[in-house]
């Protein structure tokens, strides 16, 4: 039996002879793993390299715009310095020299205040029980809504007695 195992085995695996395949179905097999091997490899590398791609390239051109506004920025503010450098500054210098060589005069004293008319003093009512907001009013020659004003009452503020009121000067106390 041993005899026959090794006459097969020979058989299946000896040498080729011109143009006779060695052995039909294992070297198929190993060509078609291999194919897919080469094919798995190709899609991995296919999605490793591209599949970001996009993204990449999206950040690299937001980078490119940020840098090229720093450097536009950058040109911008250099100028600035040298616009600045060469032209205000020079002339501010030079009338700061000539300020400095003219003659000071003396200030003028200031003109005297005018004559102002005196200004009536506000005049005070207490309010005593019993009164009304239009009772004072008429006692003083205003109209209520008068009296609310220049005393920031509301409407419907009701008067307490004791409270104080600005009244307009001239009339009767």
């Amino acid at each position: 039996m041993n005899d026959e195992i090794e006459v097969e085995r020979k058989e299946k695996y000896r040498p080729s002879s011109e143009g006779e395949p060695q052995n039909f179905l294992g070297d198929k097999k190993r060509a078609i793993l291999i194919g897919l091997g080469v094919l798995a490899a190709a899609v991995i590398v296919y999605f490793v390299a591209f599949s970001g791609q996009d993204k990449y390239a999206e950040m690299f051109a937001q980078m490119e715009q940020r840098l090229s506004a720093g450097e536009r920025k950058i040109a911008a503010l250099e100028k600035q310095q040298e616009d600045l450098a060469s032209g205000p500054l020079k002339s501010l210098s030079e009338r700061v020299e000539m300020l400095e060589k003219r003659p000071v005069d003396k200030p003028k004293p200031p003109a005297p205040p005018k004559a102002q008319a005196p200004s009536p003093a506000k005049r005070y009512h207490e309010v005593k029980k019993g009164e009304t907001i239009t009772g004072i009013a008429k006692r003083y020659g205003m109209t209520v809504e008068e009296l609310r004003k220049i005393n920031n009452l509301s409407p419907k503020a009701a008067l307490a007695v004791g409270q104080k009121l600005i009244v307009s000067p001239g009339g009767k106390s």
